[in-house]
């Protein structure tokens, strides 16, 4: 009986062993910098056994290369130095960029263009990013140079930002408003994030904590959107029964109508002006992209 009970202790300190070394061996950690709304500056610290980095692709008509058209001044170095990019490669449905010969542990330093604005494409840019009035959305696979596309590997972020400015997303803040912690990879991508300094504004329904971003251009409509919303996420959470998660974010602003809904988040664009009258058209997008929260973007 006593070996046995020493035994369920070995083995259980071994699991708890090899599941630390799994979570710290798959973590990266990102630095993101913003003074203003023209670029972002991203700092990631990270592991690779595949020597390739990753980016999503969605592609403008005019923009063979998408997203990672806009990523300037790429620097990979490890404790060696610096690590020359052999290749880069489109593979139509991601970016890929080949490496040299390097330390598992490498710094991946960049800057990103906020100019999707420039170019025309087959899908809004809510479903991308842009820069608004008031700050700059950003769907997160559009930030965030990736060593795998593992979904449940764990990534710190901090934003580094003006002391005015803020970050919005779907997740719970850890530490402080700046910093995340353990975000897995799909959370990490597939959700929006609003930087700057913005006006954010938390509703709470049934138990849910409702982040909403209203852009500087749709303030005064503010009331209008909102008395349209809040019963279209009671309505939906009844037809299901619940909510999946606790914390969702919404962000609405000014642009050709459309929508993009992602794990815990959407983006949509309202086009002027907006009224009960005009709600049958952009009334109608909220309540799709609402219901996306709970099936997903199916």
């Amino acid at each position: 009986m006593k070996n046995s009970f020493y035994q369920i202790r070995i083995i259980s300190i071994l699991v708890l062993i090899i599941s630390s070394i799994g979570i710290l061996k798959a973590q990266v950690k990102y630095e993101v910098q913003l003074s203003d709304y023209s670029k972002i500056h991203v700092i990631a610290y990270m592991e690779t056994s595949e020597n390739r980095l990753y980016m999503p692709i969605q592609i403008p008509n005019d923009l063979p290369n998408g997203p990672a058209s806009f990523v300037r001044n790429l620097n990979i170095h490890d404790q060696n130095g610096n690590v020359a990019i052999l290749n880069a490669f489109n593979k139509e449905d991601f970016y890929e960029w080949h490496l040299e010969n390097h330390e598992e542990k490498i710094v991946v330093e960049y800057d990103l263009l906020i100019e999707h604005y420039l170019y025309n494409r087959p899908f809004g840019l809510e479903e991308v990013a842009n820069r608004e009035e008031d700050g700059v959305m950003i769907i997160g696979k559009y930030l965030f140079i990736i060593p795998s596309w593992d979904e449940g590997n764990s990534n710190n972020v901090e934003f580094i930002l003006p002391e005015s400015w803020k970050v919005s997303t779907a997740r719970t803040n850890n530490n402080s408003q700046m910093k995340f912690q353990r975000v897995k990879g799909i959370d990490l991508r597939e959700n929006v994030i609003y930087i700057g300094e913005h006006k954010e504004e938390t509703i709470k329904i049934g138990g849910v904590n409702l982040r909403v971003i209203i852009g500087a251009s749709l303030e005064a409509k503010r009331e209008t959107i909102l008395y349209y919303l809040k019963p279209n996420m009671v309505a939906i959470r009844d037809l299901f029964g619940g909510t999946p998660r606790d914390y969702y974010l919404i962000v609405f602003n000014e642009g050709e109508i459309a929508g993009g809904a992602f794990n815990q988040s959407y983006s949509m664009l309202f086009e002027k002006p907006i009224s009960d009258n005009s709600s049958v058209l952009w009334g109608h997008g909220m309540i799709h992209e609402t219901f996306h929260l709970w099936n997903g973007r199916n």
